[in-house]
């Protein structure tokens, strides 16, 4: 089961182009949580994806400031994720921040890398 935009808002910038954050991550409460921290932030633009195939058709699609992606997802994990990110000509410029529960020093030098 494939939902490829849990939660999607338009809001209109005050004052130029709204931030777009894109997150990516197989378990949606986590899109849900961030949906409500964000909900008064009127300049952000939240899209999630539960795959990370979802997230590069939608990468494509919206052209994010931000993504926020899980490290450890089904079908493609994360690090490959962000490869296939950079090797896009347009998501190569863009910030990728890596979630994980993982804490340890090996998961936070590959993600770095």
């Amino acid at each position: 089961m494939s939902d490829p935009t849990i939660d999607s808002r338009s809001r209109p910038p005050q004052g130029g182009r709204a931030i777009v954050v894109l997150l990516v991550d197989d378990q949606p409460f986590v899109g849900a949580a961030l949906g409500v921290l964000l909900e008064s932030e009127p300049d952000i633009e939240l899209h999630s994806c539960l795959t990370a195939v979802d997230a590069i058709a939608m990468a494509n699609k919206i052209a994010p400031t931000l993504i926020l992606q899980d490290l450890v997802m089904p079908e493609i994990d994360g690090l490959t994720l962000v490869r296939t990110f950079r090797a896009n000509p347009q998501t190569a410029g863009t910030p990728v921040i890596v979630l994980s529960g993982n804490d340890d020093s090996a998961s936070r030098a590959r993600a770095l890398a």
